[in-house]
């Protein structure tokens, strides 16, 4: 075909169980179009779907995620480049078919930001999920609420670290990003989760108010 793929995930996108066989998602970032295949009686994978999901960079850093993102058990689709991210869900009923509908896409505001990581979780427990991210240029973490509209609220930013204080950071390369590993779970035992980062050799907790 003449599409370039940038990315490519395999996901149950339509809530199948895991004996069922996953969706293939390809992305073609040039020319921001989504492709889905789903397989067949025979097992065959065929295209069923495109969507338009605008242009994205070939970043390395460009990711397909799919977790529970709207503060219900429904996942999303989450598309992710160094400069920006879109929310694709699929809402679905007991007796409708599951579809894909883009929900927002959300830009940086940090001058020259460029995003490298990122990691959903409820933060600040209000029972909906936060979408938490890592601008590695100028070394920030920031951190967007969802709202009841599934729409992106910035709810937080801060400085990191300074690279100059970790010793071989002048060795790493341009494109490594640190935090490099995100993870949110409750760390601390108040039953409120924590934000959990590996920097460079170092474990760094983020303790949740």
């Amino acid at each position: 075909t003449e599409n370039k793929v940038s990315a490519v995930a395999a996901f149950d996108i339509n809530g199948e169980g895991p004996a069922a066989q996953p969706a293939i998602l390809l992305l073609d970032g040039q020319k921001g179009q989504l492709q889905i295949l789903e397989a067949g009686d025979d097992k065959t994978y065929r295209f069923v779907k495109e969507l338009d999901v605008g242009k994205w960079n070939a970043a390395t850093h460009l990711k397909l995620l799919f977790a529970p993102l709207t503060g219900s058990e429904a996942k999303s689709i989450l598309l992710f480049d160094s400069e920006k991210f879109a929310l694709i869900t699929p809402p679905s009923t007991d007796n409708v078919p599951h579809h894909l509908e883009q929900q927002f896409s959300y830009e940086t505001k940090i001058k020259d930001g460029v995003y490298g990581n990122l990691t959903a979780g409820d933060i600040n427990s209000d029972g909906r999920p936060d979408i938490i991210m890592v601008e590695y240029n100028r070394n920030h973490i920031e951190i967007l609420a969802l709202d009841s509209q599934t729409k992106p609220i910035p709810a937080m930013r801060f400085k990191i670290f300074e690279q100059k204080r970790y010793r071989n950071a002048k060795s790493r390369a341009k494109s490594s990003v640190e935090p490099r590993e995100l993870k949110i779970a409750d760390v601390t035992g108040d039953d409120k989760n924590d934000l959990v980062t590996i920097i460079h050799d170092r474990i760094i907790i983020y303790p949740q108010d």
